[in-house]
């Protein structure tokens, strides 16, 4: 199925709800609803309407004091079952290890979403002197070290299309 097909597939609804979960990941604080009505262009009643379902459903959780959301344990849950399936993750691992002992730095297993990079697993290093795990985040796939590797071993055909879409720069 194409992408055109597929997006002729597309709920609004949805779109929009996945809109508003992706957003409050990306929020590293917890956040009001103006600051996600505005962040996503979309009204107050309907960012607040989103976050009371994903409320009852426990992907959401509403400080009550602050009255900001944040991410919820629903979404944890999932989360953590979509890696413990993951077979790359499994398979990887005693690669990853070994790899971070032997140079002592750290490692870390990523894979292309679309034309950025996310960061699934790292192994750490023991040296004194530590990055910030990227374990979780997204990122342009031109604005990291691992993000053009991806891009140079892309297929030729994978190149070209990444070659006629600018790539985003943060």
């Amino acid at each position: 199925m194409s992408s055109r097909d597929k997006e002729s597939y597309s709920i609004q609804a949805v779109e929009n709800a996945l809109d508003v979960l992706e957003a409050l990941s990306e929020i590293d604080d917890d956040v009001r609803i103006s600051q996600l009505s505005e962040k996503l262009a979309m009204n107050k009643t309907s960012v607040f309407r989103l976050l009371a379902t994903f409320e009852n459903r426990g992907y959401v959780e509403r400080e009550e004091q602050s009255g900001k959301y944040r991410l919820g344990l629903s979404a944890y849950e999932i989360g953590q079952k979509f890696l413990s399936r993951m077979g790359l993750l499994r398979h990887a691992r005693p690669v990853v290890e070994r790899l971070a002992r032997g140079c002592n730095e750290a490692v870390y297993v990523a894979v292309r979403r679309r034309k950025e990079v996310l960061f699934l697993d790292m192994v750490d290093t023991t040296q004194k002197v530590k990055i910030v795990s990227l374990v979780g985040k997204r990122y342009p796939l031109e604005s990291t070290a691992a993000g053009q590797v991806l891009l140079a071993f892309n297929h030729a055909k994978e190149k070209q299309s990444v070659g006629n879409e600018p790539l985003d720069s943060k």
